[in-house]
């Protein structure tokens, strides 16, 4: 049964966003005894929880939908399934990533994950040549940049102490503001060396404009969220900061 008495509290801008004890979403009926969670800027939120079924089995919950439940199998763990949870943290970034230890289905077998991605497993991923012998699953145990895009964890190798290291590179979504207010966001991929990137438009270009991508060495426009308008669309870096155009082909 969940923990009524519990005063477990997550808070956000001083109210309270999730409680122990308390029965969330239906019609799953998850409920939250001593529970880890997280917050990013934009609202979105991530806890783990208990299914209220006979075995009370754990999950994970991102934004009211189930994440991950013990049990399963993820492609990436094949054969392998989710196994219980750990003291190590539950984070959430901006760019709506989770990142999550869990112990495995197999005999001291463990592993950290980005959403459904081994990022590293006890006895398979090779650091530098060495084996990781051991993940460390305590509170604190790694830590990722609120954007997503740099991850770091406290592994072994061999018989080592070591910190694991990624950078995943950025890709933020940017809402147009200027003739077309769809959002441009990375439907899959990573912004990394060698990497395919794949985007997705949530609004179409009017009839006759032709889209196109703009890549920059620098940031955005520092003293407007908004583009310049052009002929071809709208263009969020100053002209000096061009690099390339490349149509999209739609």
């Amino acid at each position: 049964m969940p923990n009524t008495a519990s005063d477990e509290v997550l808070l956000r801008s001083g109210f309270v966003t999730l409680r122990a004890g308390t029965r969330l979403f239906a019609p799953s009926g998850a409920f939250l005894g001593t529970f880890q969670g997280a917050l990013n800027d934009f609202g979105d939120h991530v806890y783990t929880g208990a299914l209220e079924t006979p075995d009370n089995r754990d999950v994970i919950v991102k934004n009211d939908t189930v994440f991950v439940r013990k049990g399963g199998v993820l492609p990436a763990l094949a054969p392998a399934a989710v196994g219980d949870r750990a003291p190590a943290p539950i984070l959430l970034t901006n760019s709506g990533d989770v990142f999550w230890f869990t112990k495995i289905d197999v005999e001291n077998d463990t592993g950290l994950l980005r959403n459904h991605e081994v990022l590293v497993r006890r006895g398979v991923t090779r650091i530098g040549g060495e084996l990781v012998t051991a993940i460390s699953s305590v509170d604190g145990s790694f830590v990722v940049s609120p954007d997503g895009r740099y991850w770091i964890a406290r592994v072994t190798l061999g018989e080592r102490d070591a910190l694991a290291w990624i950078d995943f590179g950025l890709v933020v979504p940017l809402p147009g503001c200027a003739g077309n207010a769809g959002k441009l966001t990375l439907a899959s991929g990573q912004a990394r060396a060698g990497a395919h990137l794949e985007f997705a438009l949530d609004a179409g270009p009017a009839a006759g404009a032709r889209a196109f991508l703009a890549f920059s060495a620098r940031a955005a426009r520092p003293t407007s969220s908004c583009g310049l308008p052009t002929t071809v669309g709208e263009l969020l870096l100053s002209p000096a900061d061009r690099v390339a155009l490349f149509p999209l082909g739609i």
